[in-house]
């Protein structure tokens, strides 16, 4: 499920892969310690390559993954988007849906971008991923041949010990994005690139293998390849936290 509820906001929203928490009081701050980097390498099946961002600890064959039973609430930044962005989003996030099984309610629009870091008053209630349009200028890790870069937080279970995510971000290079658009590929090429860092919020590292969504240039047709969809199958048949 993808659901539009329709409530503009303008709510401060920040996220970031890769943390250590400091618990202040009840106010859990998370800094930045990396951002999507290497995969953590899974078996392959035959015709197809997947990756894991983070296993369970003790646990190299299992994913760390969002709950399962919970949908992940988004809020978009698309002040900076070309016009057809936010279609293209929303055709995207359906794709990852229908791939993984998890839903996705986004709850409205933002200024906001990502600062690297999340919060939490009471290490319970996060900030939804941030999905933001974004330029060069405002984020060194836009510099280049790079169309966007996305993550999760994770945390822990208290009664289980497991590791599961609670927030992300992702960052969209909108005048790169804008000129794709007018390419070869078109708009399915550009979904395919939301799709690929939509992979890293849900779960997914980067591959080597260019008939993958999840190859490190990101399959320019966009097309799902057989590893993509073992991957998020994976990713979205996760426990169910909290």
């Amino acid at each position: 499920m993808v659901a539009w509820d329709g409530v503009p906001g303008q709510r401060a929203r920040s996220s970031s892969k890769g943390l250590v928490a400091v618990v202040l009081g009840t106010l859990l701050l998370l800094t930045v310690v990396g951002f999507a980097g290497t995969a953590n390498t899974s078996p392959s099946p035959p015709g197809g390559s997947f990756a894991f961002m983070e296993h369970q600890p003790g646990q190299p064959a299992v994913p760390v993954t969002w709950s399962s039973c919970k949908p992940i609430h988004v809020v978009v930044n698309d002040v900076q988007a070309p016009p057809a962005g936010w279609g293209i989003l929303m055709d995207a996030l359906d794709e990852v849906h229908t791939a993984s099984g998890l839903d996705f309610v986004v709850e409205g629009r933002t200024t906001a971008v990502p600062t690297g870091s999340v919060r939490s008053p009471n290490g319970i209630d996060w900030d939804p991923v941030l999905i933001a349009w974004m330029t060069p200028g405002q984020s060194d890790r836009l510099r280049g041949n790079v169309d966007g870069y996305g993550g999760s937080t994770a945390m822990s279970d208290p009664a289980s010990g497991k590791r599961y995510y609670v927030t992300g971000q992702i960052a969209l290079d909108a005048p790169q994005l804008t000129k794709e658009l007018q390419g070869r590929n078109g708009a399915a090429g550009v979904r395919g690139v939301i799709v690929h860092e939509l992979g890293h919020v849900v779960g997914l590292a980067h591959v080597d293998d260019d008939n993958e969504v999840m190859d490190k240039s990101a399959r320019r047709d966009g097309r799902l390849g057989p590893g993509d969809r073992t991957g998020f199958a994976l990713v979205g048949s996760g426990p169910c936290y909290g």
